[in-house]
This record gives C-alpha cells, structure tokens and sequence, in this order.
C-alpha cells in the first residue's frame, strides 16, 4: 500500500491469510490503532485458494488516527476453524505530510 492519510476514503488494502479461505464464513481486516484500541473491517476475498483479502477504503473504512497501525487478514470458517494473517505495520499521516 502506498502513502495513506488520515480520512483518505480512496485505497485498497491487501492482505494474506496463509491458507486457502473457500467456504471461510468470516472475512477481516483487523487492526489496532496507534492509540491502542482495535477492531475490524469485512474483508472481500480476491485469491482464495491464496488466501487473499482485501478493504477498499470508503466513508465507513478509513483510517482515522495518525500513526503506525498494524494490521492482519483474519478468517473463520464454519467448522469454527480461524486463520490470523501475520501482522503488518502501515504509517498513516495526516494531510500535507
């Protein structure tokens, strides 16, 4: 992902679980924000048998706090399986930086 900043509504995210997400009955992006709290988005899925999820950014998926965010693919499947994605960082900066 390239520079991303804070309440830009125009970006996709992508991220890799590890394991082939077909038939996954939860798709996320989960995060933690610089200030701590958590949470996530629901994911779209764009290689499945890759294990691929991605956000696009809109009013409801953005980013709102400046900073280092991590980020991961999360994905649960109806058997109650779950695969968390490895963690990635991404600095989000404010307008004009």
């Amino acid at each position: 992902m390239s520079k991303v900043y804070v309440d830009q509504t125009s970006f996709r995210l992508t991220c890799t679980v590890g394991v082939n997400v077909t038939g996954a009955t939860v798709t996320q992006v989960r995060y933690c924000k610089p200030s701590g709290s958590t949470g996530q988005w629901t994911a779209g899925v764009s290689g499945s048998t890759a294990g691929i999820l991605y956000v696009d950014g809109s009013t409801s998926v953005k980013f709102d706090e400046a900073g280092k965010w991590a980020l991961w693919g999360y994905v649960t499947f109806s058997d109650t399986r779950s695969a968390p994605g490895e963690m990635v960082f991404q600095h989000i900066y404010l307008e004009g930086e």
